[in-house]
């Protein structure tokens, strides 16, 4: 609950004067439910709209997010609703995980509607989910010290988490491609993401990744729900690179959040793959797949640390620097 204390100075008096106090405007916090994701999804627009971001997820897309089968909504997610049942601000904790580097990730996310910032709810939210990311870290891994993370994209969140002793760690960058036209000769090691051939996309996921930096191994229930099985996924205009024996040593990943726009999530080539113009190859293939599907631009993002030389390559086939969000540690 909000309330303030006016004091006004009163003619003949040499001290002000303390009037009654008043209630401006009362919170309720529980955990989020399925039927939040309308309301939900409207929030997250106004957020992205006041950070200018563009971020912004259907309910469907939000619903997805209840149905993680790593989460309980109960214990691992925050509504609060103003006095006229106004979702004003959300929260959600990630499972924790194990870092390449042997960290334990536990990562955070939330936000609060532009018109109810200032009021301390997003100080109490950021604690909420921080008790919460600890106590499940300890719970999955005993004895191991947890690093809660979120992430900023304007300077009032990061004014907010580095008040309460959260350092930038990490800078991202997301880049941009309008499918200008691109040249794509016939390569016969590209092929469409092929379902049949996903438990070995996921390898070759794990092994892309497995020295970046915050990278944890999905498990085949996390890959199924959050990457190929997701209801956003769209395999049409996702690319693989196979060698000639049949291994997946390449994959780009598509996903859809907003139409006309689409996302590749998800973009490696296996060490041994690396240097042979593979990832080149796998770009210019899904732009021109998203291009023939009717999609206006296409996004990424980039570890700004990428030692793979990933931010030059993306340049090289058109994408541009849009905007830079950061990773915050405690």
């Amino acid at each position: 609950m909000i309330w303030i204390r006016p004091v006004t100075q009163i003619s003949g008096w040499s001290e002000p004067v303390d009037l009654p106090r008043f209630q401006i405007m009362s919170y309720t916090w529980r955990s989020l439910t399925a039927a939040d994701t309308r309301a939900w999804s409207e929030l997250t627009a106004a957020i992205a709209d006041a950070e200018g971001t563009g971020e912004q997820y259907s309910a469907e897309d939000l619903a997805e997010e209840l149905e993680d089968p790593s989460i309980d909504p109960v214990r691992d997610t925050v509504a609060v609703l103003a006095d006229d049942g106004t979702l004003v601000a959300y929260g959600q904790a990630a499972v924790p995980a194990e870092r390449a580097d042997g960290e334990i990730r536990a990562m955070f996310f939330g936000g609060v509607h532009p018109k109810h910032t200032g009021q301390g709810i997003g100080s109490e939210l950021l604690q909420r989910l921080e008790r919460r990311v600890v106590e499940w870290s300890a719970e999955l891994f005993p004895g191991r010290e947890a690093r809660p993370q979120s992430m900023s994209a304007s300077p009032e969140t990061a004014a907010l988490l580095q008040a309460h002793g959260y350092r930038p760690v990490r800078y991202f960058h997301v880049m941009a491609h309008d499918l200008k036209p691109l040249g794509t000769g016939a390569d016969d090691r590209l092929l469409d993401y092929d379902p049949a051939l996903d438990e070995q996309v996921r390898a070759a996921h794990i092994d892309a990744f497995a020295k970046h930096w915050n990278s944890a191994p999905p498990d085949e229930e996390r890959w199924r729900h959050w990457y190929t099985g997701s209801r956003s996924f769209r395999p049409g205009s996702s690319t693989m690179s196979v060698s000639p024996d049949g291994a997946v040593e390449g994959y780009v990943l598509a996903y859809e959040f907003q139409p006309g726009e689409l996302w590749f999530g998800q973009i490696g080539v296996r060490p041994r793959a690396r240097g042979k113009g593979v990832g080149r190859a796998m770009l210019r293939r899904a732009l021109a797949a998203a291009a023939d599907a009717g999609y206006k631009r296409v996004k990424l993002d980039v570890d700004s640390d990428n030692s793979d030389g990933a931010g030059p390559l993306y340049e090289s086939v058109g994408f541009v620097r849009e905007r830079t969000t950061v990773s915050y540690q405690r």
